[in-house]
């Protein structure tokens, strides 16, 4: 059982660590008024928190052991049970991440700058995990073995794109499900607007099909919307 979670700890820090991190710095944002001064703070921390834990675990070499300790995963046979296991694990944790991932977009409305090339990153991510469970469990059934070299494919591009993932998704709309708030997030840049009854949004259309929101006060520009994002905005 030891040998079973060891591995299932690496593959959670290889797969699901750094697209979680990048959610974090990049789209996290709390539900409720951000203005108010103690959610501000929380929300600051808790980026600061998965920055600085990323640092300590690339700086100590947890990185770098996580890797070397997958790759012996298939070069060095392990018992029939451990693969069985961690693909079960893997599937599990797949099933948590599209859990907290629901949860999280049911409390708000999001509408993403680049959704077909979202969708297809989203597509790639379930096949690599996909075909790296069919591979695991090919070695636990019939001692398959495809070679180091495609197993390092595996690991590599299981770790690389659930972080282009998150930075695609990181370009959107949101707008919280009681529409107190509205952000304009190109990753790096983070525009917030907050409603409330005696300043209501205001839309207006620009030549390139992005739009200037407006609570009254202050202003915001969004990213240019395709014809079924910009019935999405107006029906808000």
């Amino acid at each position: 059982m030891e040998i079973i979670l060891r591995y299932l700890y690496s593959f959670f820090l290889w797969i699901y660590w750094p697209g979680m991190v990048i959610y974090i710095v990049f789209q996290f944002y709390t539900n409720n008024n951000i203005e108010n001064s103690k959610k501000k703070q929380a929300n600051f921390i808790g980026k600061i928190i998965m920055i600085i834990c990323t640092y300590c675990l690339i700086s100590g070499g947890v990185y770098q052991y996580t890797y070397h300790n997958l790759l012996s995963f298939i070069e060095y046979d392990q018992s029939k049970y451990t693969y069985i296991w961690c693909s079960i694990g893997i599937v599990l944790l797949e099933v948590l991440a599209f859990i907290v991932t629901e949860t999280d977009n049911y409390s708000r409305i999001v509408i993403v700058r680049f959704p077909v090339t979202k969708k297809l990153l989203l597509f790639l991510h379930l096949s690599v995990l996909g075909v790296l469970i069919l591979h695991l469990l090919l070695k636990a059934f019939y001692r398959v073995n495809f070679g180091i070299v495609v197993w390092r494919m595996e690991l590599f591009l299981s770790f690389l794109i659930p972080i282009i993932y998150e930075f695609i998704s990181s370009f959107n709309i949101m707008l919280s499900s009681r529409k107190e708030y509205l952000c304009v997030n190109n990753v790096f840049s983070q525009s917030l607007l907050i409603s409330d009854d005696s300043h209501p949004y205001t839309f207006v259309q620009n030549s390139d099909n992005s739009f200037t929101i407006s609570n009254g006060e202050n202003s915001i520009n969004t990213f240019p919307l395709k014809e079924y994002q910009i019935a999405k905005l107006k029906e808000l």
